[in-house]
């Protein structure tokens, strides 16, 4: 059975424009059981172990990977960093390579995985596709635009003059008569 997403609805009296469109209060439709829930596997989350050994991370990272396949949450970077014992901009330079290789190839593996879960999601119309571009964009690295690398050089020679082309080339060349070049 397929579900339709519910209609977020404008409340009377708030005006939609500024701060009021940014406002979670306002503009969701979880119910408040929902929001509970979510609430709870979130700062579940909150007194993890800092993480920060290869032994640690690995094992950190297979039990956030395995709660969130069991009940079913979404994961997250922000769910991910916690379960690390760390939060999003220590999780970053961890990435970066702050903690050896080692831990960085770990975290960009786990965030190549939620990346590939979101994709799933959104292919199968299970997310909207707006929230795929914004975590896309801002976790896993994609970008809008296309970027070139432009450089010059000589495709003829290395720096001859067109008569050094000519004569290295004219045995190739048809000649109509009197040695022109057609």
């Amino acid at each position: 059975m397929r579900m339709e997403p519910k209609a977020i609805v404008k409340r009377k009296g708030h005006n939609m424009t500024g701060r009021g469109t940014s406002s979670i209060e306002l503009n969701n439709t979880a119910t408040n059981e929902e929001r509970a829930q979510i609430i709870r596997n979130s700062t579940s989350l909150f007194n993890c172990e800092l993480a920060n050994t290869p032994e640690k991370c690995a094992e950190a990272l297979n039990e956030f990977f395995d709660r969130v396949s069991k009940s079913g949450e979404i994961p997250s970077v922000e769910k991910m960093a916690l379960a690390l014992g760390v939060y999003r901009q220590l999780l970053w330079e961890w990435e970066q390579g702050s903690l050896g290789r080692e831990i960085a190839d770990m975290v960009r593996k786990a965030k190549e995985l939620l990346a590939a879960i979101d994709a799933e999601l959104v292919a199968s119309r299970k997310i909207e596709p707006i929230t795929y571009i914004f975590r896309a964009k801002n976790y896993y690295g994609m970008k809008d635009k296309m970027e070139y690398s432009i450089e010059k050089r000589d495709v003829l020679g290395d720096g001859k003059s067109a008569e050094e082309i000519y004569g290295k080339y004219k045995d190739a060349l048809p000649i109509q008569a009197e040695g022109e070049v057609e």
